[in-house]
């Protein structure tokens, strides 16, 4: 009786074991499944924010949405070469490292870091790396834009720019002063330590900060923060938002915008 039950027993364990969902994350650790399920809600959050974007913009804007897997080493060319495909304007990452609700660093990711700095340096078009700190502002009547310029005693923003960069800047901003929708306020700073002074003094009255990244170039207002950077990927003001001591409920979205190439053309 006892040989016949084991015989038994094991031609009933294979039937029993087939019957088994497949899970890959059954043979997770408790911690590295729920990050995996953490991940699947943030992405299915994302997908959710930006159909109900199309929804409000119809006509005006089209989403995609896939998969796909790459090697690490290859991730950038995909995704450039996938944005090159769908003449798309902007690239949005995700910052590498997160926070907990406390403003202590819950992780960093390694990865997401190379990345980013590899699909800054050969992406196509503009590329956002966006800084997430929680906060949601979708559908919210009362979102407010603010506009802060930050120029030095020397700058003449009414007057005329030689420099290309200055006299666009100039052209925008006088739009947007009479812009009825828009609040516009002017801080005029020495230098970098003033810059960084005066930013920490207003970071959390936003729920969302954008800031421009720019390579090699340094302005009067941002003199001496270049040394102290942690993250050279978010620039000199993306790298004070993103430090410990401007931790809050800001998030930040810094973008490097597209350089414009002028290609020469021969006439004949």
């Amino acid at each position: 009786m006892s040989n016949q039950r084991q015989h038994h027993d094991c031609q009933r364990s294979p039937s029993h074991q087939a019957q088994r969902p497949l899970n890959s994350d059954l043979h997770l650790p408790p911690e590295e499944t729920q990050n995996k399920q953490l991940q699947r809600l943030l992405l299915r959050n994302v997908i959710v924010a930006f159909n109900k974007f199309t929804g409000n913009n119809w006509g005006a804007v089209s989403v995609n949405t896939f998969t796909a897997v790459s090697p690490p080493s290859i991730m950038h060319d995909d995704i450039c070469t996938l944005a090159l495909d769908k003449l798309a304007s902007l690239i949005i990452l995700p910052f590498h490292r997160k926070w907990y609700i406390d403003g202590s660093v819950e992780s960093d990711d390694d990865l997401i870091r190379t990345l980013n700095s590899r699909v800054l340096e050969k992406a196509p078009c503009s590329i956002g790396i966006l800084i997430d700190r929680g906060n949601r502002m979708a559908q919210d009547s009362r979102i407010v834009l603010t506009v802060a310029h930050f120029r030095d005693g020397d700058d003449n923003p009414a007057g005329t720019c030689e420099d290309w960069d200055r006299m666009r800047d100039s052209i925008v901003l006088r739009e947007v002063k009479t812009n009825g929708y828009i609040n516009y306020m002017e801080k005029e700073v020495a230098d970098g330590p003033e810059t960084a002074m005066t930013i920490h003094s207003m970071v959390n009255d936003f729920d969302l900060i954008i800031v421009g990244r720019r390579n090699n170039v340094e302005s009067q207002q941002t003199t001496g923060l270049k040394q102290w950077s942690e993250f050279p990927e978010l620039g000199v003001l993306g790298d004070l938002l993103a430090s410990i001591d401007y931790a809050g409920r800001c998030s930040v979205l810094v973008v490097q915008q597209q350089e414009t190439v002028i290609a020469s053309q021969r006439l004949y």
